[in-house]
């Protein structure tokens, strides 16, 4: 059974590349039915824009697509095919795999990084004004309005929103990569010690789905500020903990810490006191 693709040649060294990629596919003996579709700075003359919407319905309608390489003007010209792209079909994550390989000449060996990028939101949100654009003179009035350092009146500006249902999404994606490929640590990068309100909020969002992940709470909603406020007004329940001596510490927790509370670790002993010593427990709820 052929298979349906859409191939985007792209442009510059595109069609080179993507003429080899071909090639390689059908070494492989896989039947692929390729449906080529043009973008780039090619097609602006006869379309107005780099990507026409031919090329978005046929994505949407057969469902994969590849793309080379597609030329994208620096500081001017016609936004990013790849940010129209990322847009159009809600592709928010980026996902680039980093291996050492033997001989491949870096300075660093035993590399091995899966970096998740988040696609949609932050700066490749790509909203921007130029300077003396009048939505630059409206948020000027603004930043004037909230008491905040203003900025100069030629300034471009780019706004960068970060939602709690994107950094939701974008963390998800990397715990559930994590644990089905037997990775251990996932390691959110952020600069919510300067930007706290958006960075933060990625970062708070990112902390929350580890948690209710270690919990076994799991869905769309799950980890959002509105969810934990529900779990927390849920009745409370006591954990009874008992140490090798024979101490005993009580522990009240809401009842969103059924599954792990701060007393206790995933394979259900607990480390208290100076010494640290390693405590057995049990759970009775009322």
């Amino acid at each position: 059974m052929a298979h349906d693709v859409v191939l985007i040649p792209g442009d510059g060294i595109g069609p080179e590349i993507t003429e080899a990629m071909r090639r390689v596919v059908e070494a492989t003996g896989v039947s692929i039915t390729w449906h080529v579709e043009q973008a780039g700075a090619g097609v602006m003359d006869e379309y107005g824009t780099p990507l026409p919407q031919r090329v978005l319905d046929a994505v949407s309608k057969v469902g994969v697509a590849i793309k080379g390489p597609i030329t994208t003007p620096i500081g001017t010209g016609f936004r990013s095919v790849n940010v129209a792209l990322r847009h159009a079909f809600n592709l928010y994550a980026c996902v680039r795999p980093c291996l050492s390989l033997p001989g491949d000449g870096s300075r660093y060996r035993d590399v091995d990084l899966v970096i998740f990028r988040e696609n949609t939101e932050d700066l490749y949100a790509g909203i921007e004004f130029d300077p003396g654009a009048p939505e630059v003179a409206a948020l000027a009035g603004l930043v004037d309005q909230a008491g905040l350092r203003p900025f100069r009146a030629d300034s471009a500006i780019s706004i960068k929103p970060i939602s709690e249902a994107g950094s939701r999404a974008i963390a998800e994606a990397a715990f559930e990569y994590a644990e089905r490929c037997g990775r251990r640590k996932v390691t959110a990068v952020h600069k919510a010690n300067i930007m706290k309100a958006t960075d933060g909020l990625f970062l708070r969002t990112v902390r929350l789905r580890r948690q209710d992940r270690r919990r076994g709470v799991h869905g769309p909603r799950a980890g959002s500020v509105e969810f934990r406020r529900a779990r927390a007004a849920e009745p409370l329940r006591r954990h009874r903990v008992r140490s090798v001596r024979g101490a005993r510490w009580r522990a009240w927790h809401g009842s969103r810490c059924e599954h792990r509370c701060l007393l206790c670790d995933i394979r259900g002993h607990a480390w208290l006191g100076a010494g640290y010593r390693r405590a057995r427990h049990r759970q009775s709820h009322r």
